[in-house]
C-alpha cells in the first residue's frame, strides 16, 4: 500500500526524477528486488521462512510490463502442502539484471555479470520482452 498508486512510493519517486531530470526520465529503469525468497505457506507460528524462488519488479516508461515467467506452477503447488518446501526458482536474478545491464548500456552485461549465461532461465523466457 505504501509503493504503489498515486502519490504514493515509486509514484513519488518517478515524479520527483522527472522533474529533476527531465530529460533522462525516459530512461530511467527502477529494479526491485530482494536477496531471498520467502515459503509461501506459513511455518505454523504465524510466518515464513526463507526461499528459494523471489519476485522481481521492473519499472519504468521504457519497460513492457506484465508477468513473465509462470505464477505458482502446477509442480509447486504439492510444495505448498509442506510448509519447510521450497519453490524452485527458475530464473536466476542475474540473468534479468544482465538483461537489463545490457538493454541500458549494450555491451555491459559480461563485465557486470560474467557468468549470467550459466545461471537458471525458464524456459520459453528469453527476457527480450522487457523492453518495448
Amino acid at each position: 500500500q505504501e509503493l504503489f498508486g498515486s502519490n504514493r512510493g515509486i509514484n513519488l519517486l518517478d515524479n520527483q526524477l522527472a522533474q529533476d531530470y527531465p530529460q533522462n526520465k525516459n530512461n530511467l529503469i527502477y529494479i526491485f528486488s530482494g536477496e531471498f525468497g520467502r515459503q509461501l505457506k506459513s511455518n505454523g507460528a504465524g510466518g515464513t521462512e526463507h526461499g528459494n524462488g523471489n519476485t522481481i519488479l521492473v519499472y519504468g516508461d521504457q519497460v513492457n510490463g506484465g508477468i513473465y515467467g509462470e505464477l505458482f506452477p502446477h509442480s509447486e503447488i504439492e510444495l505448498m502442502r509442506n510448509w519447510n518446501r521450497h519453490i524452485v526458482g527458475k530464473t536466476s536474478f542475474e540473468r534479468v539484471f544482465a538483461a537489463i545491464s545490457e538493454w541500458a548500456a549494450p555491451g555491459s552485461s559480461f563485465s557486470i555479470f560474467p557468468s549470467h549465461t550459466q545461471r537458471s532461465l525458464e524456459s520459453g523466457n528469453g527476457l527480450n520482452f522487457l523492453q518495448i
